[in-house]
């Protein structure tokens, strides 16, 4: 076992580094493991180079740099191989749980399935949860001040297809009990319980819009088709998962967002969420 921690490079209240963050807490991954490296601020740089540590890499956070594993792969620096995109680093770090390799706590269950109808099922959830997430960029771009284009109208239709994702997940967890979810419980977290959390956490507390309420009426969804807009598992669930040590926000961990960035983000133009079951808090 190296001495030397990984490096996870991130920026920890964005929505990708903020996967990884729920993930670390959940199987309690201390940083003499994986050492957090915040990237918002520049003098953070500076001490890695005092520590003859690597400076962040080329690319988007998150990053994991992982030492002693170089490779002519493109994807090594002076004896660090980097994995970036959030699944593929939250992936990488559970296969050394599940077989309690180089100090890593032995995992009690499988984050991705135990068994192969198991895995598809949190895969698809997965799917559905990165779904979400790349449509809300969209939704945010053309409707708020955080976007680089005013269009409602836009925001509105892309909002549709965020719904869209939901409503499917919704269905699917019709006979689920959430009561496993609740800190002290016996269930289990799976990597599509993480993802799904993320996406409704930060919809809700950085751009101040609670993607589980719904407006309890028939709506049309994306494919112009009827629907009743209403997400009571889909608010069981946030309810249950926000209660676990590993989703409460720390802001001694940089967990929430600047306010000066938060006033931008809460900021949404007339129309946006207009006919939208989500509207601001």
């Amino acid at each position: 076992m190296s001495t030397i921690p990984w490096l996870l490079y991130t920026y920890a209240w964005m929505p990708y580094p903020r996967r990884i963050s729920i993930y670390l807490r959940e199987k309690n991954i201390p940083e003499s493991l994986i050492r957090i490296i915040d990237c918002c601020d520049p003098a953070t740089e500076g001490m890695l180079r005092e520590e003859n540590l690597p400076a962040k890499p080329a690319g988007s956070l998150p990053i994991l740099a992982i030492p002693n594993h170089g490779g002519a792969d493109g994807h090594s620096d002076k004896g660090y191989t980097y994995i970036r995109q959030s699944v593929a680093i939250i992936k990488y770090i559970d296969e050394h749980c599940d077989q309690g390799i180089l100090g890593f706590p032995k995992s009690e269950y499988s984050m991705t399935g135990e068994s192969a109808i198991e895995r598809a099922r949190i895969a698809e959830i997965c799917a559905l949860a990165d779904d979400c997430l790349t449509g809300w960029n969209s939704v945010r771009t053309f409707g708020s001040a955080a976007g680089a284009l005013k269009d409602p109208a836009a925001s509105r239709q892309m909002m549709t297809w965020v719904k869209r994702s939901l409503q499917t997940i919704e269905q699917w967890w019709n006979d689920r009990d959430m009561q496993l979810l609740r800190t002290g419980g016996v269930g289990q977290v799976n990597l599509g319980d993480i993802l799904l959390f993320q996406f409704l956490q930060f919809t809700k507390e950085d751009y101040g819009v609670d993607m589980t309420k719904g407006t309890n009426t028939v709506i049309k969804d994306a494919y112009d088709r009827e629907i009743l807009d209403d997400y009571p598992k889909l608010a069981e669930f946030y309810e249950a998962f926000g209660g676990r040590d590993s989703a409460i926000l720390d802001g001694d961990r940089g967990d929430m967002a600047p306010e000066s960035a938060s006033k931008v983000m809460k900021t949404w133009w007339e129309g946006s969420l207009a006919e939208s079951a989500a509207l601001p808090v």
